[in-house]
């Protein structure tokens, strides 16, 4: 990039330079742009340190403005600028090289079916490696409107087979909600798992319809976006969007509602469920669901999910589960 200065209607040898450092001119460029208007001075000579250090911040997230110039035509006021500026911004270009290529950094463009082979895949890979694992879990219920509050701390074990076995920690609240909400909550989740309904609610092409949406950085991860709709609609399928990590090719993000109503009694549930990497694992680490109830109104329960310590099958299986996706 160069830039071209008129003094006495002839080019300064400033233009036939090679500018040591790009930043270092976007920035002065931009202070001698006509579109520059701070309400001081718009040219170099009139422009001091202090207020071009102010500025430099806002420089650097606008645009280029293309060579047009309003300047009073110093060459020596602007090689010594540039120079003062060269001593605020070279400590600073570490950092700015970092974020360029954050910035710069996007998943490889996949198709919604390659994406898909690779997440099942994947899936496989990870529940072949895993022996199972154990975790603890706070469920916590809220309802305002009718005052109903309740909390349940569990000890819950997955085994080899897929078995969930819970052991009740802490409680506290209500009772009527504890043990007719919370515990009911448990016990079709021990229930489910000992009939092996993992397979209907596993969200692959098999049980759901997909459509990518685009992609987005999710807890500083790249993931892929999409839409989920189930083949056969049940109070256990969802429908909405699902966030795929553009490296596992694992589900970090689940959000949307129950494709079926699970009650007259309500109007809607809204549910977002959020995974986590443990060792090469991803594992559930919140869900988070609001249910609208025609007489009790907005209900809120919310489980986290912590301590875990998974069991892996075989170092082999292990392996491929990390470093085979992009092979």
């Amino acid at each position: 990039m160069r830039i071209g200065l008129v003094t006495g209607g002839r080019k300064s040898q400033m233009a036939r330079r090679q500018p040591e450092s790009p930043i270092v001119w976007l920035v002065v460029r931009y202070f001698c742009s006509a579109e520059f208007r701070p309400g001081f001075g718009t040219c170099l000579r009139h422009t001091t340190l202090k207020q071009a250090e102010r500025l430099i911040p806002k420089a650097f997230i606008l645009p280029q403005l293309g060579d047009r110039s309003a300047h009073c035509g110093n060459a020596k006021h602007y090689r010594m600028l540039r120079r003062k500026l060269s001593g605020v911004l070279m400590p600073m270009l570490p950092s700015l090289f970092f974020l360029a290529m954050m910035q710069g950094s996007t998943p490889p463009s996949l198709t919604a079916p390659q994406i898909l082979e690779r997440m099942v895949q994947a899936d496989n890979d990870r529940v072949a490696a895993l022996a199972g694992y154990s975790g603890v879990r706070h469920y916590r219920f809220d309802n305002r409107k009718s005052n109903k509050h309740a909390e349940l701390t569990v000890r819950m074990s997955c085994g080899n087979d897929g078995v969930k076995t819970f052991e009740v920690v802490t409680e506290s609240g209500s009772g009527f909600v504890r043990n007719y909400i919370l515990r009911k909550m448990i016990e079709a989740e021990v229930e489910s798992s000992q009939n092996g309904e993992r397979k209907e609610t596993r969200i692959i092409p098999e049980n759901y319809d997909f459509r990518l949406v685009g992609t987005e950085a999710l807890d500083g991860r790249d993931s892929y976006v999409l839409e989920i709709n189930p083949r056969k609609p049940t109070k256990f399928s969802i429908r909405g969007r699902i966030w795929v990590d553009a490296q596992d090719f694992a589900i970090a993000r689940i959000q949307g509602q129950p494709a079926k109503n699970p009650s007259l009694w309500i109007r809607s549930v809204q549910v977002v469920q959020r995974y986590g990497r443990t060792d090469q694992f991803w594992l559930p680490a919140l869900n988070h669901s609001v249910a609208q109830a025609r007489i009790f109104g907005a209900t809120e329960v919310v489980i986290e999910y912590s301590n875990y310590k998974t069991n892996v099958r075989q170092v082999q299986a292990r392996s491929r589960a990390v470093g085979e996706l992009h092979q």
